[in-house]
């Protein structure tokens, strides 16, 4: 796994860590992603956006929402995994679009599943993986 440099890089799967707080009931930040050689990419429209944002509450909810531009060359789609951290228990529930909800994995299913929860004791850590498509909105509601 080299990361020296960009061209090792792979967008088409990507792991996000939060870390949720009381005290911070929400967050955000914007993933810019381009091909990495056009220095007009923001000029010429040929970037991907991925806005992703956080409240904390009861329940914690997490949206997806993807940018309208794109460039040559993106994931048709991403696989996204979140890794929650600061989770005293295994969750009630999550939901994906609020209305599928997530089937609990084991680590072992987890490794090898394309979307599912997992719920690591040791580390105190929630990890729900799912398929994103570009452009589109997704969210993710995790009752506690």
């Amino acid at each position: 796994n080299n990361c020296s440099s960009t061209k090792f890089y792979k967008s088409d799967s990507l792991l996000v860590y939060v870390y949720p707080d009381a005290s911070q009931s929400s967050s955000h930040f914007t993933l810019f992603e381009d091909d990495g050689m056009n220095p007009k990419s923001i000029e010429d429209k040929a970037f991907e956006s991925i806005e992703f944002s956080m409240q904390v509450k009861e329940d914690i909810k997490i949206k997806i929402k993807g940018g309208q531009e794109t460039y040559p060359g993106a994931p048709k789609q991403r696989c996204i995994t979140y890794c929650i951290k600061r989770q005293a228990k295994a969750p009630k529930q999550v939901q994906l679009n609020q209305d599928a909800n997530l089937d609990m994995l084991t680590e072992v299913q987890f490794k090898k599943a394309a979307k599912g929860v997992y719920y690591n004791e040791k580390e105190k850590a929630l990890y729900v993986r799912f398929a994103y498509v570009p452009k589109t909105e997704q969210s993710i509601r995790i009752v506690q």
